[in-house]
């Protein structure tokens, strides 16, 4: 398995991100890869309030190529993909737990809190470095860097 330069990852990251704010998107996920014999750059993207197109991850992802193909960053044998989230996307920044508040979020911890590592709880509030929320009659405070994984329930109707 290959293995990027931290340095080099973090130039092409920023770039990416670059791109995506200029455009009033967000960076919700990115990561380089090695997968069957090329470099896999992934990134998903949204609005800050959801509703991102594929035209225009489509137009961001000619941007990130383009970029990373005249640098010659990759070689010449590399992959971009740009996605939306989805519904499930990831919550990772408090911004993104904001945008949930009063849904309910499945939340996996990095340990055990109050008995448990794994919670769907609403989402009641956000601080600064804390989310509550409510499972059945109790409210947590759940520090941000307790939480391993953390996504929106999707509820089927």
């Amino acid at each position: 398995m290959k293995l990027i330069d931290d340095n080099l990852l973090h130039r092409i990251k920023d770039k990416i991100q670059g791109i995506v704010n200029e455009r009033g998107m967000d960076l919700v996920d990115f990561r380089i890869f090695w997968q069957a014999g090329q470099w896999v750059v992934r990134s998903l993207i949204d609005y800050p309030e959801g509703g991102i197109t594929i035209d225009e991850c489509s137009s961001i992802n000619r941007l990130i190529f383009s970029f990373i193909n005249r640098e010659k960053f990759l070689g010449n044998d590399f992959n971009v993909e740009v996605n939306s989230p989805g519904l499930d996307r990831p919550l990772k920044e408090p911004k993104d737990f904001l945008r949930a508040k009063g849904k309910i979020v499945s939340v996996w911890l990095k340990e055990r809190f109050e008995g448990k590592d794994y919670l769907e709880a609403l989402i009641e509030d956000v601080k600064e470095s804390v989310v509550l929320i409510r499972v059945q009659d109790s409210i947590f405070e759940i520090p941000f860097s307790l939480i391993n994984i953390a996504k929106r329930k999707v509820q089927h109707e």
